[in-house]
């Protein structure tokens, strides 16, 4: 077996600054198309909002009217962002004892009663201070409100498309890099044994490794099977 290759820590410093440089390229080219798509999708949702939280917080509030705002996954998510802090759909569910799907809304008043209550303990004060005074918003309010909310919906969505982009890219490139040295890609595949793994010179994308899960599976020629994370990281420690 040959001996591993060991890179001193001049190598080590050059790939570092290389990596460093092509994350300001990535970053600074990186359009701003897509935060104003998001922004300008969630300010038309957050507006409808806006409209509506007077009857929606009411004790009378319709199930209709509640249904209506959570009927579509961008609305449902501008729903959760009324908090401060945004809370997750999960712990929504969980505070107020119901799904949101609009079906089950409509049939059950009780629940729509208990996420009206839990909406109005969590939301944020500083963009809808109107909600618990019991009044309107003043015009100059509302376009703040929409404002501050569509761009926090407009900042984590591009976050998110940052990391899967990031993710892939890193995939692919690691997936490059193995054909340029002779392996050969085989469909993913469960392996709840090492026996399952690719044959000696192949690897797979993500599958499911005893019971964790790899990125890529790589069996080297020796036969040792070589599970690869690809993990993206801006932080100096971390990488």
């Amino acid at each position: 077996m040959n001996a591993p290759e060991s890179w001193t820590l001049d190598e080590l410093t050059r790939d570092a600054g290389r990596a460093k440089e092509l994350f300001r390229r990535s970053r600074l080219d990186e359009p701003l198309a897509l935060h104003s798509e998001f922004f300008n999708t969630f300010a038309a949702i957050f507006g409808g909002i806006i409209d509506r939280l007077p009857s929606l917080t009411s004790p009378s509030a319709e199930s209709n009217a509640l249904a209506e705002l959570v009927a579509t996954a961008d609305a449902k998510t501008a729903f959760r962002y009324l908090a401060a802090p945004p809370v997750s759909e999960d712990d929504l569910k969980t505070l107020a004892e119901t799904t949101l799907a609009p079906t089950t809304l409509r049939s059950d008043p009780e629940r729509v009663r208990r996420v009206r209550e839990i909406i109005l303990h969590v939301i944020d004060p500083h963009r809808f201070p109107w909600v618990r005074e019991g009044r309107r918003p003043t015009d100059h309010e509302r376009t703040q409100a929409i404002v501050a909310s569509a761009v926090l919906v407009a900042a984590r969505k591009v976050e998110t498309a940052r990391r899967s982009d990031a993710k892939r890219l890193q995939e692919d490139a690691v997936k490059d890099m193995l054909r340029e040295i002779g392996f050969e890609e085989v469909p993913a595949r469960d392996m709840a044994l090492l026996d399952a793994a690719p044959a000696p010179g192949r690897f797979c994308g993500e599958s499911k490794l005893g019971d964790s899960r790899a990125d890529l599976v790589v069996r080297l020629y020796d036969g040792r099977v070589m599970p690869i994370e690809c993990k993206t990281s801006n932080s100096a420690v971390n990488s």
